[in-house]
């Protein structure tokens, strides 16, 4: 990996790091949105929708880092650091 591709990757990563925590959990959304329409969603209704919440971020998360590893036409061999450099355990 050339030199510029890393200080590239350092730098998104530093930035996906900082705004971290100003980003909900799939739970916070469905708690601020959970009478919204006012009807009442169940407790397995509720665990169902969060996990398929977090399913759904979690795939759209590889794919965008897929997307900017492509973008930055880095090395096909370097995609695995690329996915890993963003933990699925932080989609909560």
């Amino acid at each position: 990996m050339e030199h510029t591709n890393k200080k590239q990757i350092i730098y998104l990563l530093k930035h996906i790091n900082k705004n971290l925590k100003m980003i909900p959990t799939a739970e916070d959304l469905l708690n601020k949105y959970r009478f919204k329409a006012g009807q009442h969603i169940g407790n397995s209704d509720y665990d169902l929708m969060a996990q398929y919440a977090i399913e759904f971020a979690k795939l759209h998360v590889q794919e965008a880092l897929k997307a900017a590893h492509r973008n930055m036409q880095l090395p096909d061999e370097d995609l695995e650091f690329t996915l890993d450099s963003y933990s699925l355990e932080n989609i909560k």
